[in-house]
């Protein structure tokens, strides 16, 4: 019977060991109500136990607190009560003798009006004849020599300088002019540098903005490339105030354009029968290149829109008349001096100052000239013609200024140009130039 029952119980045991049943989900809803109200006092006795701790810790620091000023008080005490006998007991072996401290020439100009009042232990005074005549005395100067005072009721520079040989590493006479006493100290003023001065110089990106969609225009800046473009002068700078600043200077700007295409020779002279030295016209964006030299000839390999002349290629050939080959491209240069009006705003003043720069600038021709390269020299060919004597344009950028010290700094200004009126209006075209440089100096401050 008993193995009976055995057999049973691992028959259940068996079969139900892996078996699970979930209760109602009511049966959760009534249990969590009642687990809320016992964590409730749990909470409770934590803030209260929290708010005990830091009471007591406040009473006990206000306690040491009381105490650590009691006890700083007492000393206090102490060492004026020590100072007070020390005033009042002065040592006589102290006292030196003065007349050993000075020159024959000071005793015989002595001057017997002037005493020295010392104090002796037994309350008594006696004042001593100064043997000095100095005629800027120091009133009543007192000082400490080893633990006795010395009172001086009337005395000299020299007697001063006396009392500086007992002047040790924990005693220090201390003496005041009166007459600084009641007068505020004046402090020199910092000078601040409103000036300066610096030499920029800046390689640029030159290209041209056509704001139209002319076909004829979109073909010639085709054939044009940008070439070596340069930026470079002098800059004043006048500091208005912390962080704004107005600069000006001089700059010499040049910049050009590759036209591809335009095959150049030389030796035409003798073949020109015309008279006149414009053969040949050139249409570019930035204007009409025409030839000044007579001994050029020139052949346009790519398209007949771009030039004109009456020495076609029905009418002259270079290679039958053997004209010397040149180039097969021309260069157009365009110098300019700029007179800028710039406003400077120091955004980030540190060792490395952050400014943002911008305005505007006024640019006078100086130079036109249009060549083709040989052998790494230039064989001028003529000049663009139609091109605005003065242009504006506008600036923007951010200058970077590292100070080496306290007056030169070093200068990293990346800016971008944008030329307001075009350089020329020729067959209606408005071209507006723009470039993109970075330039870099030093700066001088004054």
């Amino acid at each position: 019977m008993d193995e009976k029952k055995a057999n049973i119980d691992l028959v259940f045991r068996n079969g139900l060991k892996d078996y699970e049943v979930l209760p109602p989900t009511e049966v959760w809803n009534n249990i969590r109500p009642v687990v809320r109200n016992k964590l409730r006092p749990l909470i409770i006795l934590r803030t209260a136990a929290t708010i005990a701790i830091l009471l007591s810790l406040t009473f006990l620091a206000y306690r040491m607190n009381r105490q650590i000023n009691g006890s700083v008080e007492n000393n206090l005490i102490t060492l004026n009560d020590e100072s007070e006998s020390r005033q009042t007991t002065p040592v006589r072996e102290s006292i030196i003798p003065l007349q050993n401290f000075l020159t024959p020439s000071d005793a015989s100009s002595a001057n017997t009006n002037r005493y020295i009042r010392t104090y002796f232990p037994d309350n008594s005074e006696q004042d001593i004849p100064s043997t000095t005549s100095d005629p800027d005395p120091v009133q009543n100067v007192t000082y400490l020599a080893g633990s006795d005072n010395i009172s001086v009721s009337e005395s000299t520079s020299r007697v001063y300088d006396l009392l500086l040989l007992f002047e040790t590493a924990d005693t220090k006479i201390k003496t005041e002019d009166p007459a600084t006493l009641f007068a505020p100290e004046i402090l020199p003023e910092k000078k601040t540098e409103k000036w300066s001065i610096a030499a920029l110089l800046s390689p640029t990106y030159h290209t041209n903005f056509y704001p139209g969609n002319d076909q004829a225009a979109s073909r010639l800046r085709d054939d044009e490339q940008p070439l070596f473009s340069y930026s470079g002068g002098v800059a004043f700078s006048y500091k208005l105030n912390k962080r704004v600043s107005v600069q000006s200077g001089l700059y010499y700007s040049s910049f050009g354009q590759e036209l591809s295409g335009i095959t150049s020779f030389g030796g035409f002279q003798p073949y020109d029968y015309t008279k006149s030295g414009r053969n040949f016209e050139v249409l570019t964006t930035s204007g009409l290149v025409y030839t000044s030299n007579a001994d050029i000839f020139l052949i346009d390999s790519r398209s007949d829109s771009r030039l004109t002349t009456r020495y076609t290629k029905d009418y002259f050939d270079p290679t039958k008349a053997n004209l010397q080959y040149i180039d097969n491209s021309l260069r157009q240069n365009f110098s300019y001096l700029e007179l800028p009006v710039i406003v400077r705003y120091k955004l980030i003043d540190k060792t490395i100052d952050f400014n943002l720069v911008g305005g505007l600038s006024s640019n006078l021709l100086v130079n036109n000239s249009v060549y083709a390269a040989v052998d790494g020299g230039k064989y001028q060919v003529g000049k663009t013609e139609g091109l605005n004597l003065v242009t504006f344009s506008s600036s923007l950028g951010m200058g970077m200024e590292y100070n080496i010290s306290n007056n030169l700094s070093l200068n990293l200004e990346p800016t971008f140009r944008y030329y307001l009126n075009p350089v020329s209006q020729t067959m209606g075209l408005r071209i507006h130039p723009y470039s993109f440089g970075i330039f870099s100096g030093i700066s001088y401050r004054f």
